[in-house]
């Protein structure tokens, strides 16, 4: 047992035994009353307390419901002590650290009061029609993120901190409260093996009956079981690899076996294809997962085309401890640490700059470290065992509890080697035992439940009652072999069970010859894989398969009485990885393709059939260049070379061949090779001539359309004659084109980039634009920048002017002689559809700010202009633009908490605090004084490693560690032409603003502006940020010397924006927190 609550003491008899407590308590003379609570009756006390907690608590009052039982009676101190001791003598859960210290452990134990069981469901509820599959894990991970506490408001107070401190004991009460809602969809209910309390499901009926639980949005029976295998992206970390990953989840229904993910991390856009290899199959586009290469507070993934979007906590500035089971899995936050090894990830500096010390309880026994993942610079990966551990934490944060109690287990034996579902899953083969375990002297009751994934139907359902610890085979009385999902859940105490989704190929055997494939010049060696089965009744097709090299696995079909399914079997293979350099960083079954430019960035991984000695050999016209040993693997069966170590041998030769050696023999791994593949480009007959062009296989053209930058660029695959097959005529009327060249990675898909850069990019001016009268808001926008036709005032070409801008250089340079950026200005006559547009733009949170800086909808006034949702997703797209919408609820940010805590996410706890009136806490933070000359005459590697040593954990755009990053920016990019010229006039320009900044803005604007040191030169850009800033905000707000203003200072203030986007973001920022602050102060 691990509640009170579990004992399901009947309501009537909870009550008695707090009537005869009480009469017993009263007639014992006071100095014996503590001995009689805790020695004469503790069973009683623990037990009466929880029972009344959980029938009698309403309306935050717990003793009333006590009293009523026992009137007169019961010295609410001394029985809420007792308790506590009683607690301890029967070695139940303690929560430590409540505000209530008597009522807190009490209700506690008491788990869910009746009396809240219809917000806590109803939320459930709403929680399901946003998230198919919900778990209680799942759950609580989206309830409890950081600073997102009003997503509990609508619960009462006993709930909140269940939910809150309850850890294991809370997501499993979810999963128990989950079930139960699927239950009472059903036709006929059924209570057996859902482990609650009679009374919550008797409450949870009647709430059902008087129509109390609200349905809308929630799948009926037939429409869960189609969602119930829904996965969602979640956090692995690959430690010997790719370090801190984002896992997308396969999409089944994906057009073509293509679905392109869009994440955000902080605001940053990074996109990812992921390309089905077997087309026709369930797994349309496999699961891939991209790697997280600098801390982030948050990451929001959305697949395109799909109206669904998840958000990943990945840093809590606040508690930056990140816990990995041994085997990459997440332990979120909200859950207890087990009792075994895992992997610590966290910063060695707090935001202080003082060191970060990992405290804990116990004997904290330390494996070994490995480097942090790349791009995570100051932080530390550590492996440790935590079984002698209680409690663990870094510096000040939350204190972790590691799990003490045992729970149900499955001894699960080794996956199939190389086999997989069609989702990526590991098969077994031998059906495990389950070990259900007990407390010596205790019989602990158990019910284990076996399911298809998503069905209602059970299979198998038992009750068990342990007295010791029992292993036990769950799954003797199905139908055999096994074959396909299966759902098992065991429940016994809480936070004790498990739940878990198991592939099956009971009987199968599938070898392949050879048993490991090595990578070749044309790709994987052959191999022929041979499928068996050891068990009468399972069938397996095909028996035999061949498997050429651009081969990689071979689909089987599993039938039996069971049921059927198909499985994956991929042969062990040799594989490469780079990481850093721009890679994606995945696993290539064939050599690399590297650029000799940017060889000596990042890592060669190369994956071997064991742990062994090898050595990477860099060759050039058959001789031996360099050779280069792997760095440390920890045991891991890979290689590891830093690709800096050949970088200077590299760019001597240009043309080299890498290859990695190992038992005596050489393989090929990479091809360093120019980047050049062409040396013209041009149309022909209405095809794509390559002049010298390189031949390889996978050789594509991306066409941009120089007249529509905003549209996906056109493929064009080349064959070996380096001519392309005809291209349609919505291609070559488009007007000029870009052909951006590129090798195709079958291994790797990736996604082309929004405009090509200049390497591997050839002009194709000599095509004529065309109007085809299909999308005519997009065509109007063409023709001008055709210099064919005028830009119309039209809202819906909004999202096209944001795409527009960040390519006026270009397209300037490709002969457009079209006011690219003053096109911005017909943002500003259309506000709510310029703000609207960002929510579904998929640009960065930077590349934004200057096209809003150059509209002038900096100077928007504060009202409403798009939805509440739409505000809230602006918060995460744009910063900038969620201040433009949301300024007229700022005011009277007390009383919005979605808002007040949307605004802290982003922005820092300190943003509530300026907007409250309070001072500038970091008004120093950024500026540019004598100290900064000085520092520009430090030689560059001196400065990076000053700069190295900062912003270790990212925190919110006003905190002082961000505001420093973005004047680190500026710094470096102060000497750019148009900076140039900014600085020469940055003197006269702050002149002119300080007179209507004093009259219009009072002491609060002068006070910011003199703590940016407004001087003179580059010295002088970070006031005039914040000068610039104060400009619009205050023109916003209806002051005529600022408004008169802007005029002049939208220019220079734009052309500061391109160069210093997050600077001038987090200044508009914190001058519209400042004035609000001030008018709320007054």
């Amino acid at each position: 047992m691990s509640l009170v609550a579990e004992i399901d003491a009947p309501e009537e008899q909870a009550k008695e035994v707090i009537r005869a407590l009480g009469r017993v308590f009263w007639y014992t003379a006071p100095p014996d009353r503590q001995r009689l609570l805790t020695r004469h009756y503790p069973a009683c006390l623990v037990v009466g307390l929880t029972g009344i907690g959980a029938v009698g608590y309403e309306h935050g009052d717990y003793w009333s419901a006590v009293h009523n039982e026992a009137p007169g009676q019961v010295d609410q101190t001394l029985w809420g002590r007792a308790f506590r001791a009683n607690l301890d003598h029967f070695r139940l859960a303690r929560f430590h650290g409540l505000s209530q210290v008597n009522v807190g452990e009490i209700l506690m134990h008491a788990g869910i009061p009746a009396y809240c069981l219809g917000d806590l469901l109803n939320l459930l509820l709403q929680r399901q029609s946003r998230e198919p599959g919900l778990t209680g894990e799942g759950f609580l991970a989206w309830a409890l993120a950081p600073g997102r506490e009003s997503r509990l408001s609508g619960t009462d107070k006993p709930v909140q901190r269940f939910l809150q401190r309850g850890e294991d004991y809370a997501a499993d009460l979810i999963d128990r409260c989950v079930d139960l809602l699927e239950r009472l969809r059903q036709p006929a209910f059924n209570a057996d093996g859902l482990g609650l309390s009679p009374h919550l499901i008797a409450k949870a009926q009647a709430l059902a009956a008087a129509d109390q639980l609200d349905w809308t949005g929630s799948s009926d029976r037939g429409e869960s079981a189609a969602v119930a295998t829904h996965q969602r992206p979640h956090l692995e970390l690959e430690p010997y690899g790719r370090g801190l990953l984002v896992w997308l989840p396969p999409v089944h229904d994906a057009t073509d076996g293509r679905v392109l993910w869009r994440l955000r991390f902080d605001g940053q856009v990074e996109s990812v294809v992921s390309q089905s290899r077997w087309p026709g199959t369930r797994e349309t586009a496999p699961a891939t997962a991209v790697a997280v290469v600098r801390p982030a507070r948050q990451v929001a993934v959305e697949p395109a085309g799909y109206d669904q979007e998840y958000e990943l906590d990945v840093v809590d500035p606040r508690d930056p401890l990140l816990v990995f089971t041994a085997d990459g899995r997440r332990v979120p936050a909200t859950s207890g640490l087990p009792p075994e090894p895992v992997w610590l990830l966290y910063p060695q500096v707090g935001e202080g700059g003082g060191p970060l010390e990992l405290r804990c309880e116990g004997d904290l026994l330390d494996t070994y470290d490995v480097p942090a993942p790349y791009g995570w610079l100051g932080w530390t990966l550590r492996h440790v065992d935590l079984r002698e551990v209680s409690h663990l934490r870094l510096g000040d944060g939350t204190p972790r509890r590691v799990k003490g109690a045992r729970r149900a287990q499955l001894q699960l034996a080794q996956p199939l080697p190389g086999v997989s579902s069609l989702a990526g899953a590991p098969v077994v083969a031998t059906a495990p035992r389950l070990n259900l375990p007990t407390d010596p002297g205790v019989t602990t009751e158990w019910s284990v439940r076996i399911r298809r994934p998503g069905s209602g139907q059970l299979l198998h359902a038992e009750s068990l009652s342990v007295g010791h610890d029992t292993a036990v085979d769950p799954w003797r009385h199905l139908v055999r072999p096994l074959v396909g999902a299966y759902e098992i859940t065991v429940r016994g105490p809480l936070g004790r069970g498990l739940v878990r989704t198991l592939e099956f190929a009971e009987g199968l055997s599938a070898r392949s010859n050879p048993s490991w494939r090595e990578v070749t010049a044309d790709g994987l060696e052959p191999v022929t894989v041979r499928a068996d089965t050891t068990l009468p009744g399972l069938s397996v097709m095909p028996a035999l398969t061949e498997l050429g090299p651009a081969d990689t696995a071979v689909e089987l079909q599993l039938d039996s009485l069971a049921g059927a399914a198909t499985v994956r079997v991929m042969p062990a293979h040799m594989a490469i990885q780079r990481l850093g350099g721009g890679s994606r960083g995945e696993w290539s079954l064939q050599p690399l393709r590297l650029d000799t430019e940017t060889i000596g960035e990042g890592e060669l991984l190369v994956r071997l059939p064991r742990a062994a000695d090898a050595r990477l050999i860099v060759r050039s016209g058959g001789r031996e260049l360099q050779t280069v040993p792997s760095g440390a693997t920890y045991g891991q069966p890979m290689a590891r070379f830093s690709l800096a170590a050949i970088a200077d041998t590299v760019g001597a030769h240009g043309l080299v061949q890498l290859d990695v050696r190992f038992d005596g023999q050489d393989f090929p791994a990479a091809r360093c090779v120019p980047r050049r593949l062409a040396s013209t480009v041009h149309i022909e007959g209405g095809r794509l001539v390559l002049v010298d062009g390189v031949r390889a296989e996978g050789l594509t053209a991306a066409l941009y359309r120089v007249y529509a930058p905003w549209e996906r660029p056109y493929l064009v695959h080349l064959g070996v004659n380096m001519v392309s097959d005809p291209l349609p005529t919505r291609v070559t009327t488009a007007g000029p084109l870009v052909a951006l060249l590129r090798i195709e990675d079958p291994w790797l898909p990736s996604d082309w980039p929004e405009w090509p850069g200049r390497d591997n990019a050839f002009e194709l001016a000599e095509l004529k634009w065309q109007p085809a009268g299909q999308d005519p808001a997009g065509e109007a926008v063409s023709a001008y920048l055709a210099g064919v036709g005028a830009l119309p005032e039209r809202p819906e070409i909004a999202p096209l002017l944001f795409d527009l801008y960040p390519r006026a250089d270009d397209l300037r340079a490709r002969g457009v002689t079209a006011n690219v950026r003053g096109a911005a200005g017909l943002l500003r006559p259309h506000p709510a559809a310029a703000l609207a547009a960002l929510t579904k733009h998929r640009a960065s949170a930077d590349q934004v700010v200057a096209p809003l800086v150059h509209s002038g909808l900096i100077a928007l006034p504060p009202d409403r202009y798009v939805s509440t949702a739409d505000e809230a997703r602006l918060w995460t797209a744009s910063p900038l633009a969620a201040m433009l919408a949301s300024a007229h609820r700022l005011p009277d940010l007390a009383a919005q908490v979605d808002l007040r805590e949307q605004v802290a996410a982003v922005c820092g706890e300190v943003a509530a605090h300026l907007l409250a009136g309070g001072s500038d806490p970091y008004e120093t933070v950024g500026r540019f004084d004598q100290s900064a000359e000085v520092f520009a005459l430090l030689p560059a590697e001196e400065r990076d490693r000053v700069w190295r040593a900062m912003r270790v954990v990212p925190g919110g755009l006003l905190d002082a560690d961000e505001r420093m990053a973005a004047a680190r920016h500026l710094f470096e990019v102060r000497v750019r032409p148009g900076l140039g010229r900014l600085s020469s006039s940055a003197e006269g320009l702050l002149r002119a603003l300080q007179k209507p900044l004093v009259e219009s803005g009072g002491p609060r604007v002068v006070g910011a502006l003199q703590a940016r040191n407004p001087t003179r030169g580059w010295l002088a850009l970070p006031a005039l940020s914040l000068a610039f800033a104060f400009v619009a905000r205050l023109a916003a707000r209806g002051h005529a010397a600022p408004a008169g203003l802007l005029p002049r200072t939208l220019p220079p203030h734009a052309t500061l924006a391109r160069s210093a986007p997050r600077l001038v973001a987090i200044d508009l920022l914190l001058a519209e927190f400042l004035l609000t602050g001030a008018g709320v102060a007054e």
